[in-house]
């Protein structure tokens, strides 16, 4: 009996293993970065600009970012590591701070980059860049973005 219930065992961990595919394992959050924190740059939401018209663009290169971002913070940004999301938004209200969480691809889904603006009582209606530094994309791969005002 016991040299039959161990080759079923064996048999039926094997399958269970090879059931997860791999991006089942990349469903969650994780971590993004700003060119605040690792760059240094500083206010970006307010001196950051670009000359693409699209909502938001996926920069996944320093020519491309380079050609398409303005202003005074121009670093050398580590695209092996990272892809750049950026995009802008016009708000009604003042802003106390931007947050970001980002899950990447799922279950064949694309990856979301969630963007939350924490507003405030001021009558200020700015128009602020949000910008978030990901863990690097496949080429195929891309990111839808999801804004909210809280």
């Amino acid at each position: 009996m016991k040299k039959i219930l161990i080759p079923v065992f064996l048999t039926c961990l094997i399958i269970g293993f090879s059931a997860c595919s791999d991006d089942d394992e990349n469903c969650g959050t994780v971590a993004v970065e700003s060119l605040e924190n690792l760059y240094g740059c500083v206010n970006t939401s307010n001196n950051m600009e670009f000359t693409f018209n699209s909502a938001f663009e996926i920069i996944r290169t320093q020519g491309r970012f380079d050609s398409l971002i303005l202003g005074n913070c121009k670093p050398v940004i580590d695209f092996s590591t990272y892809d750049l999301v950026v995009g802008e938004e016009n708000l009604t209200s003042g802003v106390d701070v931007i947050n970001y969480e980002y899950t990447p691809l799922c279950n064949n889904t694309d990856g979301v980059l969630k963007v939350t603006f924490i507003s405030n009582p001021t009558a200020v209606a700015p128009t602020l860049t949000y910008h978030a530094l990901i863990p690097k994309l496949a080429s195929s791969e891309t990111v839808t973005v999801d804004v909210q005002v809280d």
